[in-house]
C-alpha cells in the first residue's frame, strides 16, 4: 500500500514540475515577443526583470513538489 501511495504522489510532483517548465516556457516566450518591440534599453531591462520575477514565483510555487522529489532522491 505505501508503496502504491509513494508511486502516486511521485507521479503527481513530476506532472506539477512539468506544468511549471510549460509555463516558464509560455512567459519567456512571451516576454520576448514584448522584448522585439521594447522602444529603449531600459524597457528591455524592465521587461526582463518582470519575466524573471513572474519564473521565480512559479518556480517558488513549486517548493512542496520539489521537496518531496528532493526527498525521495535523498532515500534512494
Amino acid at each position: 500500500m505505501n508503496v502504491l501511495y509513494d508511486k502516486d504522489h511521485y507521479k503527481l510532483a513530476l506532472g506539477q514540475i512539468n506544468i511549471a517548465k510549460n509555463l516558464i516556457d509560455n512567459v519567456a516566450k512571451d516576454y520576448v515577443r514584448l522584448m522585439k518591440y521594447g522602444d529603449s534599453l531600459y524597457r528591455c531591462k524592465q521587461l526582463k526583470r518582470a519575466a524573471l520575477g513572474r519564473m521565480c514565483t512559479i518556480i517558488k510555487r513549486q517548493k512542496q513538489s520539489l521537496e518531496y522529489l528532493e526527498q525521495g532522491l535523498c532515500n534512494k
